[in-house]
């Protein structure tokens, strides 16, 4: 059957939704809290739900448990990304991630030295933050597990109030496919910080008022949801 895990869990409310809503999951709640572990516990047995409660540090989890997943969360303050490596033995051949992160001002461009510097990508601030922020973060989670040679692909992205969250699915593929998909879905965007014009790829002057580009890149250029998911999730709904 398929199994869930919630790597940084805290009181259990996705973990707890997740169970009441597709109780065929097996799910596993972990944090590093013993009083979130406490109300955890508590809060699944309100809720009639079983679920394996876990309390270990997400970054040393591999080392407690052996399972593999279908889908796993990651829900932190800040950004996922330094969880990446710790997940790697709970992935299967298959594995829908969901992450959020929290770090938009770093992600969109109004912090560009943390942006080089965490997502490896030349960013500045720029009037299309939300879409740049989801774009930037998806770069990196592709770029990142391309390496284990999974291939991505997006299922669904979106931005709200403080946060940005991506559901990409990863899959043992070939390094031929992987290869293609990085070459047609990354590039730059040229951007006229004066008009605010922007092209896709590298260009130095804005035909529009003669200004300098300035260049957002490595970045995702792809799509942000697939279609037919999404219409499904709807009808659905």
């Amino acid at each position: 059957g398929y199994k869930f895990l919630d790597l940084l869990a805290s009181i259990g409310a996705n973990s707890i939704r997740v169970k009441k809503e597709l109780p065929f999951i097996e799910v596993f709640a972990n944090d590093i809290s013993k009083k979130a572990i406490e109300l955890l516990k508590n809060n699944a047995k309100l809720n009639e739900v079983q679920i394996n409660i876990l309390n270990y540090n997400a970054k040393n989890l591999d080392c407690h448990l052996k399972e593999k997943f279908e889908i796993i969360d990651i829900d932190p303050f800040g950004s996922p990304i330094k969880f990446f490596p710790h997940i790697l033995n709970f992935l299967s051949k298959q594995t829908l991630l969901s992450l959020t992160a929290t770090d938009i001002a770093t992600l969109s461009g109004k912090n560009s030295e943390t942006c080089l510097m965490r997502y490896g990508i030349f960013c500045i601030e720029n009037d299309m933050e939300r879409e740049i922020a989801l774009r930037n973060l998806i770069y990196k989670t592709i770029t990142f597990f391309s390496s284990f040679q999974y291939l991505s692909k997006i299922v669904f992205s979106y931005s709200s109030k403080h946060f940005a969250k991506i559901y990409i699915i990863l899959e043992k593929s070939s390094k031929k496919k992987i290869e293609n998909s990085l070459k047609k879905n990354i590039g730059f965007i040229s951007f006229c910080k004066n008009c605010l014009n922007k092209k896709i790829g590298i260009y130095e002057k804005c035909e529009i008022c003669g200004s300098n580009f300035k260049i957002i890149g490595p970045t995702y250029l792809g799509k942000l949801f697939d279609e037919i998911f999404v219409r499904k999730s709807l009808e659905n709904a």
